[in-house]
């Protein structure tokens, strides 16, 4: 299979990792090495599976562009392992001021006399990469034994091994001891790092939604209880009540219609929430259900279509049953400023008749200017803190098993217990007992320390929570109004009484 004469592709097969129940996704790279501008547009055999950003574009002169294809997570693995799925790469020159807005279906169609250039890919399945092996030993002649700790918290155990093979050479049942206390601090001293590092995230993350809570916080209520009284006294002195009667109706009226349910079918939830992370694709979900006696066709549509993949956009959703829909946003390289989304989401519904499937399903059903009855349904889009990971497993020693660290709530190792099993074994070799006991100090000692700090910085998240909580009272602005409505007509009825 050769490459595409307007775009080379790398590479031409996409493989997928499979894992079972897991999102899966890989890139190739379109280049562009000729001196025109070259728009491409990406199909698929499979669209319900798989998941393309950017599924168009336009590749500059002598540039590049990434493409990552997801693949949606599977319940079942094929028989044989072997994919049939394919994917149709087509290009065609444009004009240079063409932008990835201006690409329309008709550049890519033949039949109009377009010059064309497709490419094929093929889907393969290939085994998941083999996690490393926890500990790799081996020794240097002549190197000195000492631990060397990186800056991610990792130790390097094979000069550390090394010490207590070459110096216990008789007492093996206590060296494998030893190699197994050193492997256990350095797993927990790793995963509290770890835990420290997803802790300073979510609490930049609360500080930036703080600032933006103070920036968009709501009106006081003496505000609101004042606005009232204005209202009651407008109401009160209006001369034309009949309008005021009349526009106070049709305004409620439309909030009604805007704040409910969509009437055909019922969505859960009605804002979508996502753990928001840097360079990380996140996904959530909603249930649709259809509690009437009617085939209800749905559509979602968004105001940023690049940054979100919903899977299905479309369906059927039949009488007294659900389906559920996925939202997948792509991974983000930085946080808005005030961590505040305006993103929004439109779910359509129509009734269509018992026969008709998923594939039948056409953009005409949801258009009201054909005189369709269309029920539409706004969805906002929330960030919200990743969630918080499960603490470190903690150990202790029973009677008559083999000695181990005991971990404390504060962090703190009870070494006694180790210490006694290097010195009743090795005790006459002083000096490289030292050096064990000097690793297990130091390891100890790091853990301590990355432990006082995840609790510290667990206070200050609590904290900011409970300020914002305080900080975040208030009447948003489209009450004040609806309040400011009600009093005008309260007004007004006290009038004519």
């Amino acid at each position: 299979m050769s490459t595409c004469e307007l775009l080379e592709i790398e590479p031409l097969e996409l493989q997928f990792a499979f894992e079972l129940k897991k999102q899966i996704s890989c890139s190739m790279q379109l280049t562009n090495k000729s001196e025109n501008h070259v728009a491409f547009k990406v199909k698929t055999t499979n669209p319900k599976k798989y998941c393309v950003r950017p599924n168009t574009g336009v590749v500059m002169p002598h540039s590049s562009c990434d493409v990552t294809v997801t693949m949606q997570a599977q319940k079942e693995a094929p028989p044989d392992m072997q994919c049939r799925d394919k994917f149709l790469l087509q290009s065609v020159v444009v004009n240079p001021g063409v932008s990835a807005k201006d690409i329309t279906p008709e550049m890519f169609n033949k039949d109009s006399g377009n010059q064309v250039d497709e490419c094929k890919l093929r889907v393969a399945y290939v085994p998941p990469p083999q996690p490393p092996s926890p500990v790799r030993e081996g020794s240097e002649e002549g190197s000195s034994p000492r631990a060397s700790v990186s800056e991610n918290g990792t130790v390097n155990q094979s000069s550390d091994l090394n010490v207590m093979s070459k110096g216990f050479p008789e007492t093996n049942e206590v060296t494998s001891e030893v190699k197994a206390l050193i492997l256990k601090l350095t797993e927990e001293k790793q995963s509290a790092i770890q835990q420290n590092n997803r802790l300073q995230q979510e609490l930049e993350l609360v500080r930036r939604q703080g600032q933006g809570q103070k920036s968009a916080g709501g009106v006081p209520i003496m505000y609101v209880i004042i606005v009232s009284l204005i209202g009651i006294l407008l109401g009160y002195l209006l001369k034309r009540p009949e309008f005021l009667t009349r526009s106070i109706c049709r305004r409620t009226a439309a909030i009604r219609v805007e704040m409910s349910n969509c009437e055909l079918l019922q969505i859960e939830p009605l804002e979508l929430q996502f753990p928001f992370e840097l360079k990380k694709q996140i996904s959530c979900s909603m249930q649709l259900t259809n509690k009437s006696e009617n085939h209800v066709a749905f559509k979602v549509k968004t105001t940023n279509p690049k940054k979100y993949c919903v899977r299905p956009n479309t369906g059927v959703v039949m009488p007294h049953s659900s389906c559920d829909v996925t939202v997948t946003m792509q991974a983000q390289k930085e946080a808005p400023p005030d961590m505040q989304c305006r993103d929004k989401f439109l779910l359509q519904s129509v009734v269509v008749n018992p026969g008709v499937s998923a594939k039948d399903i056409t953009p005409e059903m949801f258009n009201k200017e054909s005189g369709n009855q269309v029920d539409e349904c706004k969805l906002r889009v929330a960030y919200v803190p990743p969630p918080q990971p499960p603490s470190p497993v903690r150990e202790g020693s029973e009677e008559g098993s083999s000695p181990r660290a005991s971990v404390s709530d504060n962090g703190t190792v009870n070494q006694a217990s180790d210490l006694n099993v290097m010195s009743k074994g090795f005790l006459e070799t002083n000096e490289v007992t030292s050096e064990v006991k000097a690793l297990i100090s130091k390891l100890t000692e790091e853990k301590q320390s990355a432990i006082q700090q995840n609790n510290r910085l667990q206070q200050e998240l609590e904290l900011l929570r409970r300020q914002g909580q305080r900080s975040a009272g208030g009447v948003p602005i489209m009450y004040v109004i609806i309040v400011c409505l009600i009093g005008i007509l309260l007004g007004y009825l006290l009038k004519r009484t």
